[in-house]
């Protein structure tokens, strides 16, 4: 059983060149999370542990199949990273950004209301479907492979 995501999902990381998103990004791959690549404004064409880093979700859709956008943006940021991903029709948008500005998560709102993507978070600790995939920073210790996912909506 998976909840929303298994070993097959296409895992894009915005904000993969943060040393916390990187360190996550490690131990997702480690549980059979498929991260096909990076985006981070200004560093596209670089890498991060072999992932390539693109400048927009768009370029790095035209690059790999994406069905889920992980948002690692700090707050200033991260609203307009949702909403990019929104733009670009990717489905499924986890977030684990905390203290995004009420006002600009209003714009995201509207915005999501009228479009084809779904948005777990912000705040998120992420998915987990054990044994299969993660995405975000759940704690390994507390999950184990069987017929229950979890899917952690705001906060740890």
């Amino acid at each position: 059983m998976s909840v929303f995501i298994n070993e097959e999902t296409n895992v894009l990381i915005q904000g993969l060149t943060a040393s916390i998103a990187r360190k996550h990004a490690l131990n997702m791959a480690e549980n059979h999370t498929n991260i096909v690549c990076g985006v981070v404004p200004g560093k596209g064409g670089t890498l991060v542990e072999g992932w390539p880093i693109y400048d927009t979700v768009e370029e790095a859709k035209q690059n790999h199949q994406v069905d889920l956008s992980l948002v690692y943006a700090p707050p200033r940021y991260a609203a307009g990273a949702i909403l990019e991903s929104i733009e670009a029709n990717v489905e499924l948008i986890v977030c684990v950004t905390e203290g995004i500005p009420v006002h600009e998560m209003l714009d995201v709102y509207h915005r999501l209301k009228d479009s084809n993507s779904r948005l777990i978070g912000p705040c998120s600790p992420g998915i987990y479907a054990p044994g299969k995939a993660k995405v975000g920073f759940i704690p390994d210790a507390v999950v184990q492979p069987g017929s229950v996912g979890v899917v952690g909506k705001s906060g740890t």
